[in-house]
Parts: C-alpha cells; structure tokens; sequence
C-alpha cells in the first residue's frame, strides 16, 4: 500500500481532505446546484423509482424529450457519505438529456444513520435494482454507465470490485470518478470519520485501493486542478492500481477547478469529462 497516503498525521489529513475548509464560499456552489436543479426539474419532472425500504433508497430517472441512447448515465452524489441529497444534482441532467442520453441520480442512506458498510451495501443493491427493472422502465436500458463526484466517486469505484461487482458484470459499461476517495485509512483520526465511525478493517473491505478490481471496464478518474495534494494522490495511486490489474484508466485535472467548481465543469458539454463520459455512453 502506497505510504505516502497512509504518513498522514491527524492534523495534516484534516487540512488536506475537509474541502469546504479549503473553498469558504463552498455555499455559493450548493446554492447554485439547488437552484439550477429546481429549474431543471421544473421543465424535466423525474420518475422517482423507490429501489429499497430505506427513504432514500431511491433512484430519480431523466427522459430526454427525444431519446436517442439505451445508455443510462448514474450519478452517485458526494457529501463524505453524511449529507446531501440528490435533489441538489439534477442539474448534472442537462447536457445529457440534451444530446438524448437518460440521466439518473441516485439516493442512499447517510451516516450516522448507517455505518459506511451499510451504506455501501445499499448502493450495491440499489444498482443491482435498477439493473433488474430495467426492462420495466419508461424506456430501455443497455448498459449503466457510472459517475459519483467525492464520496460518490468512491462509491462508483467500489461497484467495479471483487466482493461488490459481482451482480453487475453485465450491468456496468465505464466510471468516472471525479475528487473520488479509494483509500479510506486517512480519515480515520479526522473529524470527518465522527458520524461515518469507520474502524481499520472496515477500511480494508471498502477501500478500492485495498480490493481487487472484478469489472474490467474503462475508469476516469478526474481531479481539480486546486485540489489538495492528497486529493491527487488518490487518483493517481488508485489509476496505477487499475493499471497494474490491465483495467483502462486514465488520470487528469480538469483546469482551474477546486472540489466544487469540478461539478459545474462535469455539466459543461465542453469539459473533458462530459466528453468522455459520452465517447463511452456512444460506444457501448
């Protein structure tokens, strides 16, 4: 295990990975994605799928006016597994249902109410889920592909890997993750880990670092440019684990963008990562 990620002293990891510390106007983001989301719900009302007992177990499903792909794309929201809900990310739909291409966001339970492992197994059998009815669908569905920004994108890696994927080898076509988490240890002695309450063996059974890779599908995996040193560490440790396994990866910063700007860059049709989210969605 790579120790440059594991040296961390409680101090510095808490500097390095609390984004909203490192971008005070972090509201002004969350304001901006609520308010662009309400818009876009108005004028595209999702199709709330219930995928679980839990509440949040659900899945909100975007059908562009002309479709155009039997590829759904899945965002997996971020939050440090806490907080947020994903009304706050419909906005993400935009570009997608404007090219034709069904968006899906989707919803899983928090911590404290849950441990991370609970929530892990939630979003597994949410997918698994949807995967199954699909055929029951307003439309039809020929692959998922996968995105999560932060924690989501820890989530979205996790699905790929042996003891989580297994369900879903057919199911899968690519993942981006972008400012995704894979090795979990760091958190531990931070304030962030108080309500996730994540222990060191429950760090070995998440941790994609940690796993191996079951779903040998196309990753990206993406970080802001101004993101902490850590956050970069992450990605580029987590693409050579990948590698070494033969899975196609490929690493880059999206340009000028911290923690939270690189969500407004992803609903860009211009950035790097729309575009390559949408090169995998047109070949599959």
């Amino acid at each position: 295990m790579p120790e440059a990620l594991l040296r961390l002293g409680s101090e510095e990891a808490s500097k390095q990975y609390m984004a909203r510390k490192a971008v005070p106007d972090y509201p002004r983001y969350f304001a901006g994605w609520i308010a662009r989301s309400k818009t876009l719900r108005q004028e595209h009302p999702p199709q709330r799928i219930m995928l679980g007992d839990n509440a949040r177990e659900f899945v909100d499903l975007y059908i562009p006016d002309k479709l155009r792909s039997d590829q759904l794309q899945l965002f997996i929201h971020g939050g440090y597994w806490q907080s947020q809900h994903p009304d706050s990310f419909s906005f993400l739909a935009k570009p997608f249902l404007e090219k034709g291409i069904p968006f899906a966001v989707l919803g899983y339970p928090l911590c404290p109410d849950v441990t991370l492992l609970e929530l892990s197994r939630s979003v597994r059998h949410s997918i698994g889920q949807l995967w199954q009815q699909r055929h029951s669908l307003a439309l039809d569905i020929n692959r998922l592909h996968i995105s999560g920004h932060s924690a989501g994108g820890h989530l979205a890696v996790l699905m790929n890997c042996k003891g989580w994927g297994g369900d879903l080898t057919d199911a899968i076509g690519s993942t981006l993750a972008l400012s995704g988490l894979f090795e979990l240890m760091p958190l531990l002695h931070t304030p962030i880990n108080d309500p996730i309450r994540l222990h060191s063996d429950m760090c070995r059974e998440i941790s994609p670092l940690r796993i191996e890779t079951l779903l040998n599908v196309p990753h990206a995996l993406v970080v802001g440019e101004r993101e902490s040193v850590a956050f970069h560490r992450q990605s580029e440790v987590e693409c050579r684990h990948l590698q070494r396994q033969g899975i196609s990866c490929e690493r880059w910063d999206e340009p000028n963008c911290h923690h939270f700007s690189i969500l407004d860059q992803y609903a860009n049709p211009d950035s790097q990562s729309f575009r390559w989210v949408l090169s995998q969605m047109l070949s599959g």
